[in-house]
């Protein structure tokens, strides 16, 4: 099954991130063919006209594809039209490692026509539904996308599946994988809490089951709490690229100690 597809622009001085929206977008829907057999395909949009659109490499179990989009289509701040060029621009690109597997194209025309029809909207669930002690109700997280931003939920879900609270938590960072890498530790702390916290176990988002709104909790370890609030503001929407890495600056994750050398924490 696919599990990596990446979007970027050859041209770095654009904001590759302004395409995760495109990117989170295609590979959900890619996943849902199971014959797609590769393990990560990459699409690099070019600037240069010539260039066309071809494979660069190609071992069956990876591939990059290069294919042209103008660059007045590739600001970083991207409206409708230049979405929907983008857009246009990869599935050529991907018509072209279609037909080098002799699959079927016109189900990869049918991707394009279902996220047309969806008026190009993103959103995605991020990881595994997790289930409260007594099984009464489940805890999900879902993303919608946007070029500059995501806006992050909660939600807890009852029997069928039914959404019983949609808890907004986050207008953050547009690419949910770098937030979720950083929070990565998920779980209900009883049957009406549920936490989401970092890999150090310092910042706490809680959510209650009964409450439509979230709370964040700071427990520092090994980090100041003026750094885990760092941490936090580096996650925000609208920060540039330069100011996350100086919030991000001198991290320390668990088991390691300032000087980084790695040693236990005693």
């Amino acid at each position: 099954m696919l599990n990596q597809f990446y979007i970027v622009f050859e041209n770095r001085a654009l904001d590759s991130f302004s395409l995760k929206h495109i990117q989170y977008n295609i590979l959900k829907r890619l996943r849902e063919l199971k014959y797609v057999s590769y393990r990560r395909i990459d699409v690099v949009l070019t600037d240069v006209k010539e260039e066309g659109r071809r494979i660069e490499w190609d071992d069956k179990k990876t591939a990059n594809i290069k294919c042209y989009v103008g660059l007045s289509f590739g600001e970083p701040v991207a409206d409708k039209r230049s979405t929907q060029a983008q857009y246009r621009a990869i599935f050529n690109g991907l018509e072209v490692l279609w037909e080098a597997n002799q699959w079927n194209v016109d189900d990869l025309r049918g991707v394009y026509s279902e996220i047309e029809q969806e008026d190009f909207a993103s959103s995605i669930s991020y990881g595994k539904t997790l289930a409260s002690p007594c099984k009464k109700h489940k805890a999900a997280f879902f993303c919608e996308i946007y070029p500059e931003y995501c806006d992050y939920y909660l939600l807890f879900l009852g029997n069928k599946g039914k959404v019983e609270q949609r808890i907004p938590f986050l207008h953050g960072h547009p690419d949910p994988g770098i937030f979720f890498n950083f929070f990565s530790n998920r779980a209900w702390r009883d049957n009406q809490y549920f936490l989401l916290s970092d890999i150090n176990k310092e910042i706490f988002y809680i959510f209650n089951v009964n409450e439509p709104t979230s709370s964040l909790e700071y427990r520092p370890l090994n980090n100041t709490l003026e750094e885990c609030k760092n941490y936090v503001a580096a996650f925000q929407a609208n920060i540039p690229n330069s100011e996350r890495l100086r919030l991000l600056e001198g991290f320390c994750p668990a088991g390691w100690d300032r000087s980084g050398s790695g040693s236990e924490r005693l």
